[in-house]
């Protein structure tokens, strides 16, 4: 999964996010919610329960810090928590670095060749990059 830019989900207002990922960010706070993103996104987790140290619990302190897992536990233990995969965010932050990654490019080449260099960087075809530079204008 591609990282999601905190400055990004910033950008698109709380208030557009879905209702569960502003339920976390309320709860956790923005830089524990966009880890747990980050790590989790499209996964429900098994919050554990109670005190006794578990993998379940490492893992999640591993992830967002102590304090917030502990919040996580008192509030969710023993629940299952769908982490949103943030898709659109992502596609989003991915297509504004490509049109920023295209800007600088093509005061260095053309832009045939700078379209095929951010393909080849980014794994994608040519045409998915033309219609992101296409969805920007």
């Amino acid at each position: 999964m591609g990282a999601v830019h905190q400055s990004l989900l910033y950008q698109v207002g709380i208030d557009k996010l879905p209702k569960s990922l502003q339920r976390l960010i309320a709860e956790i706070g923005m830089r524990a919610t966009v880890a747990l993103v980050e790590a989790c996104g499209g996964e429900t987790l098994d919050i554990p329960k109670g005190v006794i140290a578990s993998q379940a619990q490492a893992r999640l302190e591993s992830i967002v810090g102590i304090d917030a897992a502990g919040t996580l536990m008192r509030g969710h233990g023993g629940a299952r928590l769908y982490v949103p995969r943030c898709a659109d965010i992502q596609r989003e932050s991915k297509e504004r670095e490509i049109v920023d990654l295209f800007g600088a490019l093509t005061e260095q080449m053309s832009v045939l060749r700078a379209v095929a260099h951010i393909a080849s960087k980014y794994r994608l075809s040519d045409r998915t990059i033309e219609r992101a530079l296409k969805g920007a204008c």
